[in-house]
């Protein structure tokens, strides 16, 4: 007879009694991987189609005139780089945190409406950017300069929808210790969300516009800071939290180094913070800036060479399976790419090295085989893993992995080195001189030397584009193979008791020993006590990660924000006048700084091209500055007054080629076409004035702030008009008199750049 039990179960059956049953929550992964497997294309066709438009300017001249706004290359190109950053790569990071995450923290989401939430929110977020870039609507910063409410909508779905989701999840872990991903996770979030916010403090002036705080120089170090740690905390340090967790689990080998992964977290989150300054070498910034910069990234090369080296000593002795699986092929050629840009960034930093291809096609090779290369690889491999895990299916498609490898491999090539061979022919055109010292080569010259690369980028981006359509039928095929994989998983829940006991203690070998006490010190530090603590608690490496940022940051900009200025004032130099201004915003919004650079550094081919150097006194009124960051054009620092005359200029945005032959700029034919309208031109100068820039801010009876800059703006077109008239340009342009037009806006600004310097100072006697 079978003996009842149930009053006096086994230890085993109360332990299963008192087991949590969950599931984990993947129909959002689900979502993130079919919106990153979209974005990946789009942002790859934008490459492909600026690209060609950079080879052939007058690609789209049959559309209507009324596109022709929307379809230029340097709207395309930001376009580009904004997609890549804040809809591919940030989707795939969503993947892979709200994945892995779980598996870590053996816990289900916290909330997984929060998470839909944050899927829908961030996608429209991704297509108003899109929008905002498209029309115009930006400040002319490289990343996220759009509208004020995309801006606040992007750092309030960061912080708030991830950021909080995640935390919430890893207090809610049945997992005692955090692991090696989780950190940086934590790390990206923190940093990524106070370089958001930090990006929303402006000024507004109403229609959702608004001025930036800060100006010139200072502006250049904020922006060098925003940019470089945007594009390290969203593309680098969250990717290296995959390889930590997807690269062991492929394998089915445990990681190789726990100590070594401690010196490369901190050490890569406390210096990558520092280094923005280093994009800004002989530029009219502070020169403790520009050193502290370079010395960070120098040092940099060693922590992200710890992170490639203990995840490729993690795959020794697996080999096999990186030729068998496709999704670890890919992650370790990622992982090779990120250490070969990692020290090609450390090199770069130095000085000298720096200006030689500064401004040239080489800083674009560099970014496209950080975003392509180690982004793109890593995400492919990431998705090929998870396929047969979030579908019900064996496998991806043995033959399309492998022709999608290849196909990325080939075009990655065909983007990444012709735009190394073109940096390095633009540096030598630019800095070659004669026997007499004079430049040997004109800015024409070095354009026409590298249009064959630009054709092997666009054939280039049309093989990886092959490779991507590769990916989507394996994806499709994962949709229709049935339904989806749930993993019911059993753990009891995480207990308070503490763990102190399985923290180590002092080495037998000196137990009883007549040893020194900071001996035992040494030794309780090497065996990372601490930092075994400090895993176990979240909420204290969540605000440790946050205070060292904020400090580093604050060591860096405090000096130079905090004061009015961090370099001398130049007597000569003047605001804007209103129409200038209103050309300013034209400028901005075409996209002209993607193109043209507006600094000359202090070297000799430098200065015999384009004129004297630039002194940060210059920019003492530009919100934000138009440094740029390449010159497909010339530098337009020194084209203003006596260089072309305003006629010239006309002709020139009607039809460059017929002024400058073998020119790619294209046509803003569009811009005479278009009337000048003032919007909130009153708006703006007031809060200028409030900013310190010395406008008149008073009015006659009778007249509004507003009518007071409009009548400036409409005297000083006049004047320009008449000048264009008088040089033998026509009095109106398709039936819109040429004082009217956008053109003439524009044109007051170009004629202005870099007139100042050479101004003399009127002195103002005592009455």
């Amino acid at each position: 007879m079978l003996q009842n039990n149930t009053a006096n179960p086994p230890q085993a059956i109360k332990d299963s009694l008192n087991t949590n049953r969950f599931i984990y929550q993947d129909s959002v992964v689900r979502l993130f991987l079919m919106a990153t497997v979209v974005w990946a294309i789009a942002s790859i066709v934008l490459g492909l189609v600026s690209n060609l438009l950079l080879s052939i300017p007058s690609l789209f001249e049959n559309l209507r005139t009324d596109l022709h706004p929307y379809v230029t290359f340097a709207k395309f190109n930001a376009l580009q780089l904004n997609l890549t950053l804040f809809a591919f790569a940030a989707n795939a990071v969503f993947v892979g945190v709200y994945y892995s995450l779980q598996r870590l923290c053996k816990v289900p989401l916290w909330s997984s409406a929060l998470a839909f939430v944050h899927f829908m929110v961030w996608q429209a977020l991704v297509v108003a950017l899109a929008i905002g870039v498209t029309q115009g609507d930006t400040q002319g910063r490289a990343i996220l300069g759009v509208a004020w409410p995309i801006e606040i909508g992007f750092a309030i779905a960061w912080f708030l929808f991830f950021g909080l989701n995640v935390f919430m999840t890893i207090l809610n872990r049945r997992e005692r210790y955090l692991y090696v991903s989780i950190w940086f996770y934590l790390a990206s979030i923190v940093t990524v969300g106070m370089l958001l916010v930090s990006n929303c403090v402006e000024v507004p002036i109403g229609d959702w516009r608004r001025v930036s705080l800060f100006a010139g120089v200072q502006d250049a170090i904020r922006q060098s800071w925003f940019t470089s740690g945007i594009e390290s905390f969203l593309v680098t340090i969250p990717f290296l939290g995959f390889v930590y967790y997807f690269v062991p689990k492929s394998v089915d080998r445990p990681l190789f180094s726990y100590k070594l992964s401690i010196v490369h977290f901190w050490s890569i989150v406390l210096l990558t913070i520092c280094c923005g300054s280093r994009q800004l070498h002989y530029t009219p910034i502070p020169e403790w800036v520009s050193t502290l910069g370079m010395l960070c990234g120098i040092i940099l090369w060693m922590p992200c060479w710890a992170g490639v080296v203990n995840g490729l000593l993690t795959v020794t002795g697996s080999w096999q399976r990186v030729k068998e699986l496709y999704a670890l092929r890919f992650m370790i050629v990622g992982l090779v790419i990120y250490g070969w840009t990692s020290l090609e960034s450390s090199v770069l930093s130095v000085k000298g090295l720096k200006a030689i291809v500064h401004y040239t096609d080489w800083d674009v090779g560099h970014s496209q085989a950080v975003q392509l290369g180690w982004v793109g690889f890593m995400t492919f491999g990431m998705i090929y893993w998870l396929l047969p895990r979030l579908y019900s299916m064996r496998g991806a498609n043995s033959r399309l992995s492998q022709l999608h490898f290849w196909f990325a491999s080939v075009g990655l090539l065909l983007i990444v080195v012709p735009g190394y061979l073109a940096g390095a022919v633009q540096a030598q055109k630019w800095s070659q001189l004669s026997e007499l010292g004079r430049l040997q080569y004109s800015f024409i010259e070095s354009l026409e030397a590298v249009l064959p690369f630009w054709w092997l980028r666009v054939f280039g981006f049309v093989v990886y584009l092959l490779g991507l359509f590769t990916l989507v039928i394996n994806v499709f095929s994962a949709l229709s193979s049935g339904p989806y994989r749930n993993e019911t998983n059993l753990l009891p829940a995480l207990s308070g008791v503490s763990a102190d006991t399985e923290l180590p203690g002092i080495s037998s070998t000196l137990v009883g020993k007549p040893v020194l006490e900071m001996a035992l010190k040494i030794d309780l530090w090497s065996k990372l006590e601490w930092h075994r603590k400090l895993e176990r608690q979240p909420v204290r490496f969540l605000l440790l990660i946050g205070l060292s940022v904020c400090v580093l940051s604050f060591v860096q900009l405090f000096p130079v924000l905090a004061f009015k200025s961090p370099v001398p004032a130049i007597a000569s130099v003047q605001p804007y006048t209103p129409l200038e201004l209103l050309g300013r915003d034209i400028y901005v919004s075409q996209g002209c700084q993607n193109c043209h650079s507006q600094t000359v550094r202090p070297l000799v081919h430098e200065w015999q091209m384009y004129g004297a150097v630039s002194e940060g006194g210059e920019f003492a009124y530009d919100r934000p500055i138009q440094w740029g960051n390449r010159r497909i054009g010339p530098d337009l620092a020194r084209k203003g007054g006596g260089v072309q005359s305003s006629f010239w200029h006309w002709r020139h945005l009607e039809n460059p080629p017929v002024m400058t032959p073998k020119t790619v700029m294209p046509a803003f034919q569009f811009l005479h076409e278009s009337k000048l309208t003032f919007g909130d031109l009153g708006k703006k100068i007031a809060v200028l004035a409030e900013l310190g820039t010395p406008y008149d801010m008073s009015f006659e009876d009778g007249q509004s702030l507003e009518s007071k800059f409009e009548d400036q703006a409409k005297k000083q077109a006049e004047v320009i008009a008449a000048e264009i008239i008088g040089q033998g340009g026509p009095v109106a342009y398709k039936g819109t008199l040429i004082k009217e037009t956008a053109a003439i806006a524009l044109i007051a600004y170009i004629q202005r750049l870099g007139t100042d310097i050479s101004r003399p100072v009127v002195a103002i006697q005592a009455p």
